[in-house]
C-alpha cells in the first residue's frame, strides 16, 4: 500500500477543522479535491474513516486511531519545513512550545512573546493541545518544551 502525503494531509485537515469546506480552504484546494483524496485514502486502506450524517462527516473510531499517527507525521513534516525555512533565513534555531489549552491564555503567550523579542534570531512557535498529545509530541522530538 502506497499512501500519499497529500491524502494524509486532507484526512488530517478534515479532522482538525471539522468540515471538508474548511479543510479545502486550509490546504488551498477545492472541496471535490479534498473529497477525492479522502475517497482514495479510504479505498487504499480499506478502512471507512467517516460516517456521513446529514451532510456532516463524523470520524469513525478507526479514524480517531489513525489520526493519532497521521498527526505525528503531518506535524513532523511541518517541523522539517520550518527547519528548512530557518536555515534559509539563517536563523539560529527554533523553539517549539506546546501547552495545555487552559494555559494558552494568560502569562505563557506573554512570556513566549517576551522571549521571542529577546531572541530575534530564533523561530518560535506555540501550540495548545491536550496533555497526552503534548507528551507524545515532546517524546517524538516535535516540540522542545511541553507544559
Amino acid at each position: 500500500m502506497s499512501l500519499r502525503f497529500r491524502q494524509l494531509q486532507a484526512f488530517h485537515a478534515i479532522i482538525e477543522t471539522g468540515t471538508v469546506t474548511a479543510a479545502a480552504a486550509l490546504l488551498g484546494i477545492s472541496q471535490p479535491g479534498i473529497s477525492n483524496l479522502l475517497a482514495q485514502l479510504e479505498r487504499q486502506t480499506g478502512v471507512k474513516l467517516f460516517r456521513r450524517v446529514k451532510g456532516r462527516l463524523i470520524p469513525t473510531p478507526e479514524a480517531n486511531l489513525l489520526f493519532q499517527e497521521v498527526d505525528t507525521v503531518v506535524r513532523g513534516l511541518d517541523h522539517v519545513s520550518q527547519a528548512v525555512v530557518d536555515l534559509q533565513n539563517k536563523q539560529a534555531g527554533q523553539l517549539q512550545v506546546a501547552t495545555q489549552h487552559s494555559m494558552s491564555f494568560g502569562f505563557i503567550p506573554k512570556l513566549i512573546a517576551k522571549f521571542a523579542k529577546s531572541r530575534p534570531d530564533m523561530s518560535i512557535s506555540f501550540q495548545s493541545q491536550y496533555s497526552a498529545k503534548i507528551q507524545e509530541w515532546v517524546l517524538a522530538g516535535l516540540f522542545e518544551i511541553g507544559i
